[in-house]
């Protein structure tokens, strides 16, 4: 009996030894912002990001590639993007996010032969 109820206490120990742990969250709240800054901020990069992938795939037909790169993209930039990440990263200027986007933009114009 003592054989059977240690063989299953055993058991148990190994199974929830080898449970997958939760996930820490990737979004860590800086000390002295608000979440909802660090949500919006996590929206607009999330929506950066897919208009990258979209770009990055050659399977992306070139009139979606010219939206993105003419429209979508910039207006989510400096619409969404830059005042989220202003909020939460103050030594960022605007200049520089600019000069960044700039870069973003023609590296894609000129990968593409898009004019806007």
């Amino acid at each position: 009996m003592k054989r059977i109820a240690l063989i299953a206490l055993l058991t148990t120990l190994s199974i929830t030894g080898c449970q997958k742990q939760p996930e820490e969250s990737d979004t860590t709240i800086p000390p002295g912002k608000e979440p909802t800054d660090v949500i919006q901020f996590d929206i607009a990069d999330q929506k950066i990001g897919q208009f990258l992938d979209q770009l990055d795939n050659p399977n992306t037909p070139m009139d979606k590639r010219k939206q993105i790169i003419c429209k979508d993209y910039p207006a989510t930039y400096y619409d969404e993007y830059v005042p989220a990440l202003m909020k939460l990263s103050p030594e960022n200027t605007q200049d520089q996010l600019k000069e960044d986007l700039e870069k973003v933009i023609s590296y894609y114009k000129e990968k593409d032969q898009i004019s806007c």
